[in-house]
């Protein structure tokens, strides 16, 4: 959410909206607009606020679904199924098929000493097969063609900004990355004898494999690892310009490239605040005992993920419960099929956790029982961390963010928290929607038109066995002519 200027920006408008509307009381609702904007209540659209639409007219060829007939149904956005770039081969050929010209096509390049070693380095490229992200081939190609020479060679060795890079790459994890997606083979220290050409050769391979690597790592810190808008149609998140060229010059130029790549990942308090989360969920210990989570286990049935939950039950057994089921629980600690015997233990232990006493053992008993695995943890954390990457790094001021699982929708103004309220949010098959953008204006107690697909595939079912429906729920119906 980036708030260019004083403007506040949401994710989502739809979800404020809604909750300004219907879900808070007049009188909040007044407080809310005298705190944001310090003047009246506005009942009635103006400005840049449109009136209601007009209402469409009916088409007689779409049935409604009355009178026993089907019914119509208007389709929601959907979900893709995700597909990645396809990595390619980094095509060497326009720096290795002819001699490099006497004067850059960089105009800003100035070769160091290794100039000369890079121009006799590169006939080592012909035959190396780099694979890597499309965008990111063609920017080593035209970055070192225009610049020929070592980012992260200098003499015989890796030099510090190489070092700095791969300490770098290598502490992704802590990002909620993946280590393995950045990984180079760095040479070895040079040896005082051996073969000049060999040695040339495996150092052009290095200085392409790490660029590579390190672009890679910019373009997920700054955007994320995955592209939003290609998971389902209810992401619209705009694109992320990305100068890989400039990145790879700035690099070139700098002797703080911890200090540059750190700063391509979000610098938000929200960002920071899961990175220690991330952290403190790497360094504790594992749960003692670790149930799938998923498990659905009925009476009569087999799993081998009972005997852990019958030694969970036996652990905390207290008083009452062991005088009752201490025995059963002894005698059958290592059945791993769900017997008759049992079910009455599951039974009082759902009770005891404020279930419903089914004697089906499902997520809700494991989660009572086992709790959440620190695998389950870590990985919420890290999605996190990989969302808060779609959106700008500098979420901006004021701003109103909507959290979606937790269904609020907070006002945040330099950093403190002035409003929180509850926000309506949609189901998956009817989800709200994830973008950030721009609010211009902010209308209390809006006109809402209920969108088509709601009318369509909740409201005309439902008042087919409710008629009095609308009219308990406070809504005003309106023919095609806008007339009440």
């Amino acid at each position: 959410m980036k708030l260019p200027g004083n403007k506040a920006t949401a994710l989502p408008l739809a979800a404020l909206v809604a909750t300004l509307a219907l879900g808070t009381p007049q009188a909040g609702a007044q407080g809310l607009f005298d705190m944001l904007f310090g003047g009246g209540v506005r009942h009635e659209p103006r400005g840049e606020f449109p009136p209601p639409p007009p209402r469409r007219k009916p088409n007689p060829n779409v049935s409604a679904g009355g009178g026993g007939g089907g019914s119509v149904k208007i389709s929601s956005p959907s979900y893709y199924t995700y597909k990645a770039d396809k990595l390619v081969r980094v095509d060497f050929s326009a720096l290795t098929a002819a001699p490099q010209p006497a004067t850059p096509q960089d105009a800003a390049f100035v070769p160091s000493a290794t100039g000369n070693a890079f121009r006799e380095a590169i006939a080592g490229l012909s035959d190396y097969e780099l694979y890597a992200e499309p965008d990111i081939a063609k920017a080593l190609i035209a970055y070192y063609s225009a610049n020929p020479d070592f980012i992260w060679v200098t003499g015989a060795n890796a030099n510090s900004r190489a070092q700095d890079a791969v300490r770098v790459l290598g502490e992704a994890a802590s990002y909620g990355l993946a280590p393995s997606d950045y990984t180079v083979d760095v040479p070895t220290a040079a040896a005082s004898t051996g073969d000049a050409a060999a040695r040339l050769k495996e150092f052009v391979r290095f200085e392409m494999a790490l660029s590579a690597r390190v672009l890679r790592y910019v373009h997920d810190a700054q955007s994320g690892r995955v592209e939003p808008n290609r998971m389902t149609g209810y992401y619209d998140f705009p694109a992320k310009p990305l100068d890989m060229e400039g990145v790879l010059k700035t690099l070139a130029h700098t002797q703080e490239v911890r200090t540059y790549l750190e700063s391509r990942h979000p610098q938000n308090p929200e960002y920071q605040a899961l990175r220690v989360e991330l952290e403190s969920l790497q360094a504790s210990a594992e749960n003692e005992i670790v149930v799938d989570p998923n498990l659905l286990l009925k009476p009569g049935e087999t799993s081998p993920e009972l005997p852990k939950l019958l030694s969970l039950i036996a652990r905390n057994l207290d008083d009452e419960m062991g005088g009752a089921y201490g025995e059963v629980l002894s005698r059958l600690a290592t059945s791993d099929v769900y017997l008759p015997e049992l079910v009455p233990v599951v039974k009082a232990v759902q009770q005891k956790a404020g279930m419903k006493g089914d004697g089906v053992i499902g997520p809700r008993t494991v989660a009572s029982l086992a709790g959440t695995s620190k695998a389950d943890r870590l990985l919420k954390v890290q999605v996190a961390l990989e969302e808060l990457r779609w959106l700008p790094s500098d979420l901006g001021s004021p701003r109103v963010f909507i959290n979606q699982p937790a269904f609020t929708a907070s006002y945040i103004d330099n950093g403190e928290e002035k409003l929180k309220t509850r926000a309506v949010i949609g189901r998956t098959t009817n989800q709200t929607a994830f973008f950030y953008d721009q609010i211009k204006q902010v209308d209390f107690h809006p006109y809402w038109g209920v969108p088509q697909s709601i009318i369509v595939n909740e409201m005309l079912p439902r008042l087919r066995g409710d008629p009095g429906y609308l009219d308990r729920a406070g809504y005003e119906v309106t023919d095609s002519r806008g007339k009440r």
